[in-house]
């Protein structure tokens, strides 16, 4: 919040790279067409049921029957630690509309033959995805290979000049979803990298891994420290590759001592 209160004020703030700026910008954008942090609440408790609903629809994508279909998109809904980021000032409720909407597009590409609309469907799939990834980048490995189930994951085509024609057809339906994805992310490459000097979507699981190995209670919230590890991390270096550096040795001497 603070700093897309600076980037909405035009002044300059630090983002750490552990974290995309998606969700900055957002709030930044809000801000700066005259709303209030309540509207980014208001925006976040509609994403909520936006995310249901898409999970409902990928549910039925993927051959669900339909009250199956319904109780998926009523527990994540429902789920009151899901639902709690919805007020809070993080990203999840909006990555998790994008990005289930994003995977029932995938899904229906891969299942479907042609269709009316589908090349639109594709482009829109790969834009998602990469609002998706802009927002909360720990799912980035996913994307390739759902560009690459798009390209080749097809029903049997037939034999025939018609059968080679499809084939010919899946180099350019991998880039229709390639090419908005790239377009999306590539502004927070740049980003990355004039903020923190490394081509980054920002990338907080290596820290992540360190604090679930290094707790201390089995209880989520007993003894948190999170925060003491965070300020240590930051102690660990200059740039984010000298912290992710001292990062990588810390967790290889944690493993090479635990096994």
């Amino acid at each position: 919040v603070e700093v897309a209160t600076a980037w909405a004020a035009g002044e300059s703030a630090e983002l750490d790279p552990l974290w995309p700026p998606g969700y900055p910008a957002i709030v930044a954008f809000v801000l700066r067409c005259g709303g209030t942090l309540s509207w980014v609440c208001g925006l976040q408790a509609l994403a909520l049921p936006g995310a249901g609903i898409a999970r409902g629809r990928l549910a039925r994508e993927a051959c669900a029957a339909p009250p199956v279909a319904a109780l998926a998109a009523a527990l994540l809904v429902l789920d009151p630690e899901v639902a709690a980021f919805a007020r809070l000032y993080r990203p999840e409720a909006l990555h998790l509309a994008l990005l289930c909407s994003g995977l029932a597009l995938a899904i229906r590409a891969v299942r479907h033959e042609g269709g009316r609309g589908e090349w639109l469907r594709l482009v829109v799939l790969g834009a998602l995805l990469g609002l998706a990834i802009a927002l909360k980048s720990l799912l980035l490995p996913l994307a390739p290979w759902l560009v690459l189930a798009v390209s080749v994951a097809r029903r049997s085509a037939p034999e025939g000049p018609a059968g080679a024609s499809r084939w010919r057809l899946r180099p350019a339906r991998g880039l229709l979803v390639a090419l908005p994805l790239v377009a999306v992310l590539t502004p927070v490459l740049l980003f990355g990298r004039a903020a923190s000097g490394a081509w980054t979507l920002g990338g907080s699981a290596r820290f992540n891994l360190w604090v679930g190995l290094t707790d201390r209670s089995p209880r989520s919230l007993a003894e948190d420290r999170t925060w003491e590890e965070y300020l240590r991390y930051r102690d660990g270096g200059a740039t984010f590759a000298e912290r992710q550096a001292v990062l990588t040795g810390r967790l290889r001497a944690l493993v090479q001592a635990r096994g």
